[in-house]
Protein backbone atom coordinates (compact mmCIF):
# COMPACT_ATOMS: atom_id res chain seq x y z
CA UNK A 1 0.00 0.00 0.00
CA UNK A 2 1.27 3.24 -0.78
CA UNK A 3 1.47 6.60 1.51
CA UNK A 4 -1.43 7.98 -0.29
CA UNK A 5 -3.80 5.10 -0.09
CA UNK A 6 -2.85 4.55 4.05
CA UNK A 7 -3.45 8.50 4.23
CA UNK A 8 -6.71 7.97 2.83
CA UNK A 9 -7.65 5.33 4.80
CA UNK A 10 -6.95 6.88 7.87
CA UNK A 11 -8.66 10.07 7.05
CA UNK A 12 -11.66 8.25 6.32
CA UNK A 13 -11.67 6.68 9.64
CA UNK A 14 -10.85 9.64 11.63
CA UNK A 15 -13.99 11.37 10.12
CA UNK A 16 -15.87 9.00 10.89
CA UNK A 17 -14.88 8.61 14.32
CA UNK A 18 -15.32 12.47 14.49
CA UNK A 19 -18.66 12.22 13.03
CA UNK A 20 -19.92 9.70 15.65
CA UNK A 21 -17.98 11.84 18.17
CA UNK A 22 -20.47 14.47 17.24
CA UNK A 23 -23.20 12.07 17.97
CA UNK A 24 -22.31 10.80 21.09
CA UNK A 25 -21.99 14.71 21.87
CA UNK A 26 -25.37 15.24 21.27
CA UNK A 27 -27.35 12.33 23.56
CA UNK A 28 -28.72 12.74 27.08
CA UNK A 29 -25.56 10.32 28.59
CA UNK A 30 -22.82 12.28 26.92
CA UNK A 31 -20.36 11.64 29.94
CA UNK A 32 -21.34 8.14 29.57
CA UNK A 33 -20.38 8.09 26.40
CA UNK A 34 -17.07 9.48 26.75
CA UNK A 35 -15.84 7.38 29.82
CA UNK A 36 -17.16 4.12 27.63
CA UNK A 37 -16.20 5.13 24.08
CA UNK A 38 -12.42 5.28 26.36
CA UNK A 39 -12.70 1.54 27.55
CA UNK A 40 -13.81 -0.17 24.14
CA UNK A 41 -10.54 -0.20 22.79
CA UNK A 42 -8.89 -2.19 25.86
CA UNK A 43 -12.64 -4.15 25.74
CA UNK A 44 -11.80 -5.44 22.30
CA UNK A 45 -8.10 -6.53 23.07
CA UNK A 46 -8.99 -8.11 26.00
CA UNK A 47 -12.23 -10.45 24.57
CA UNK A 48 -11.62 -9.74 20.68
CA UNK A 49 -13.96 -7.83 18.46
CA UNK A 50 -16.86 -10.52 18.17
CA UNK A 51 -17.12 -10.63 21.99
CA UNK A 52 -16.99 -6.95 22.80
CA UNK A 53 -19.48 -6.27 20.06
CA UNK A 54 -22.01 -8.83 21.89
CA UNK A 55 -21.30 -7.41 25.19
CA UNK A 56 -22.19 -3.92 23.84
CA UNK A 57 -25.21 -4.85 22.05
CA UNK A 58 -26.25 -6.89 24.94
CA UNK A 59 -25.98 -4.09 27.31
CA UNK A 60 -28.13 -1.87 26.09
CA UNK A 61 -28.48 1.95 26.62
CA UNK A 62 -25.15 3.92 26.15
CA UNK A 63 -23.19 0.84 24.79
CA UNK A 64 -25.56 -0.19 22.59
CA UNK A 65 -25.42 3.18 20.86
CA UNK A 66 -21.69 2.74 20.67
CA UNK A 67 -22.20 -0.49 19.57
CA UNK A 68 -23.76 0.07 16.16
CA UNK A 69 -21.67 2.68 15.87
CA UNK A 70 -18.61 0.22 15.46
CA UNK A 71 -21.39 -1.96 13.26
CA UNK A 72 -21.99 1.07 10.90
CA UNK A 73 -18.08 1.69 10.39
CA UNK A 74 -18.08 -2.45 9.68
CA UNK A 75 -21.20 -2.76 7.15
CA UNK A 76 -19.85 0.21 5.25
CA UNK A 77 -15.85 -0.12 5.62
CA UNK A 78 -14.74 -0.84 1.69
CA UNK A 79 -11.73 -2.40 2.72
CA UNK A 80 -13.64 -5.21 4.70
CA UNK A 81 -12.85 -9.15 4.42
CA UNK A 82 -16.37 -9.70 5.69
CA UNK A 83 -19.72 -8.53 4.97
CA UNK A 84 -21.79 -7.45 8.17
CA UNK A 85 -25.47 -8.08 7.34
CA UNK A 86 -27.93 -5.48 8.22
CA UNK A 87 -30.32 -7.19 9.98
CA UNK A 88 -27.27 -8.19 12.29
CA UNK A 89 -28.35 -11.68 13.84
CA UNK A 90 -31.99 -11.64 12.43
CA UNK A 91 -31.06 -14.56 9.90
CA UNK A 92 -31.12 -18.35 11.78
CA UNK A 93 -27.33 -19.84 11.68
CA UNK A 94 -25.66 -16.50 10.51
CA UNK A 95 -24.11 -14.75 13.31
CA UNK A 96 -21.79 -12.07 12.59
CA UNK A 97 -21.22 -12.36 8.50
CA UNK A 98 -20.52 -13.87 5.63
CA UNK A 99 -17.04 -14.27 3.41
CA UNK A 100 -17.51 -12.06 0.11
CA UNK A 101 -16.84 -13.36 -2.48
CA UNK A 102 -16.66 -16.69 -1.69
Amino acid sequence: MSNTTIRTLEHGRAQFAYECAKEGSKIEKRKEYKSYVKKIPMLIKTNGLGAALAFMLSKGGTYEFIGEQVLEWLKNDEKSKFKIFSGFGSQPGMAYGDRVGE
